[in-house]
């Protein structure tokens, strides 16, 4: 994939993720997958071209898995069941918490509207569920303590996996 077919298709709203594999920064686009060479992601990185999303495991600088063209903030989220195709528009929700016993004043920042699940695959996730992910992002904005935000992240996941079943049918 050439440099002007890669801005080309950020300029278009397409999203840059990376994942290391044994060591290695693998970089892609998704819709239609396609992989980019881990040279040239590094040129748009240090020409200021791309910046990360903040998506990053434990906040560390620079291993981001999602990757934008300019600002750093997609203007739309995409329902992450696949091949669905609705968006909203995107609302960072950012909560900063602390590490809690590691180093004083470690911090870790975490958008809580980063994902989002469109209303009718939404219908898929159990009552119990939305009620479970509803009081720990309460509890989250409250406390702020890495402990709640965990709980909230396995929450997520498990209303995640509901709703892609849902939609496949298991």
């Amino acid at each position: 994939m050439t440099l002007d077919a890669i801005r080309s298709r950020l300029a278009a709203g397409a999203k840059l993720h990376m994942q290391l594999v044994d060591g290695q920064r693998v970089w892609w686009f998704e819709d239609p997958w396609e992989q980019i060479a881990d040279g040239i992601a590094e040129r748009l990185k240090a020409a200021g071209e791309i910046v990360e999303l903040g998506d990053s495991l434990f906040g560390i600088a620079g291993n981001s898995q999602s990757w934008v063209i300019g600002g750093g903030v997609a203007d739309r989220v995409r329902c992450l069941i696949p091949y669905c195709r609705r968006t909203k528009r995107a609302s960072p929700d950012l909560i900063t918490v602390d590490m809690g016993g590691y180093v004083a004043g470690d911090t870790v920042t975490a958008d809580l509207e980063e994902e989002w699940i469109c209303h009718e695959h939404w219908r898929a996730v159990p009552m119990a569920t939305r009620r479970l992910l509803a009081a720990a992002k309460r509890k989250v904005k409250r406390v702020r303590t890495l402990t709640a935000l965990l709980v909230l992240s396995r929450v997520w996941r498990r209303a995640k996996r509901e709703a892609i079943e849902g939609a496949a049918g298991i």
